[in-house]
Parts: C-alpha cells; sequence; structure tokens
C-alpha cells in the first residue's frame, strides 16, 4: 500500500479541530498507540530510511514494515502491516533472529476524515504536537495537491519529512 502522507508541527491543536469542523470533517476516534522500533541484526534502517515496528493502539497490535521515502515533498513511502495477536511472541521471534528493540514512541491521537483525507493530531511524548495528513494509494501527484491545499486551509506552515523516531533521535520539540 503506498502511504502519501504530509506532517507539520502544530502550535494550536485546538484551532486545527476548530477548521476541520468547519469544513465538515467526521471525527472518526481517539487512539493512544505505542510504537515499538525494532533494530534490523545486518541492516542499518537509518541508512536505508525503512522502519519496523510494533504498533500498540488501543490494546490492538500491528506490526508495520515501512520502506524508503518515494519523494522529496511528502514522507510518501510503502507501508505493510499485518495484525499480531500474539504480540509477545512476535517479539521473542524477533529478538531471536537478532533484531534488537530500538525505540519506543508513544503518542495521543485524535483522528479525522475530511473527503478521504486522513487527519490525525497528535501529541506525541517527548515531541510535542503535530498534524498528519494522508491519503492512500492514490495517484502520488494528485494526492499532494491535495494534501498541501488541507494544509493550507489549516494554517499549518512546514513540512517535516522526518518520522517521529528520527525527530526524538535528534532532540526536536515543536513547542
Amino acid at each position: 500500500m503506498l502511504e502519501i502522507e504530509i506532517k507539520s508541527a502544530c502550535d494550536d491543536p485546538e484551532g486545527v479541530e476548530k477548521i476541520l469542523e468547519d469544513l465538515g470533517a467526521r471525527f472518526k476516534d481517539t487512539l493512544f498507540q505505542k510504537d515499538i522500533y525494532f533494530a534490523h541484526p545486518a541492516r542499518n534502517f537509518v541508512e536505508t530510511d525503512e522502519a519496523l515496528r510494533l504498533r500498540n493502539e488501543n490494546g490492538s497490535f500491528t506490526l508495520h514494515y515501512k520502506g524508503p521515502k518515494l519523494d522529496k515533498d511528502t514522507k510518501t513511502r510503502e507501508e505493510l502491516g499485518v495484525p499480531i495477536s500474539e504480540p509477545e511472541i512476535l517479539i521473542k521471534i524477533l529478538n531471536n533472529l537478532g533484531f534488537t528493540q530500538a525505540a519506543i514512541v508513544e503518542k495521543n491521537r485524535k483522528t479525522y476524515d475530511l473527503e478521504g483525507i486522513e487527519v490525525a493530531i497528535d501529541n506525541v511524548t517527548n515531541l510535542g504536537n503535530f498534524v498528519e495528513l494522508e491519503i492512500q494509494d492514490e495517484d502520488l501527484e494528485e494526492a499532494k495537491a491535495r494534501l498541501f491545499e488541507l494544509m493550507n486551509k489549516l494554517k499549518l506552515r512546514k513540512t517535516i519529512r522526518s518520522s517521529y523516531l528520527e525527530l526524538l533521535e535528534k532532540g526536536f520539540r515543536s513547542n
């Protein structure tokens, strides 16, 4: 699946929610996400721009592979995910294969849908507030145009291509 995404730091998450409401966005959910990122035993994911993570989302677990970014303006990349019913066993398997836990990223997320664009307003532990706009499996250029148009409507100014994991490693703070 192709994930076409832009992200921006956000000083006013309540203001973004108000604009979304005015635009007719549909509130979907409030989530707590805890992501455990793994390091490969023989390949440096920092160098290859890949990620392997186990996400706990309100008690449901999914293993995700994220491929390298494909576009210089966005965080567009292949993302593959599979539900995991026994996360403890998966972690043991990964450890036995030489994978190690690289980092944990925790966030509280509110999600909205606006005309097929998923909007996530995130409060990330030790980073601050962000807004992610995402479209899946559409034409890249058309999706980018829609995402940047919404970004402007939400009064978000600067995109960030780094993942939350990369931002944590850099010591970034949004606010």
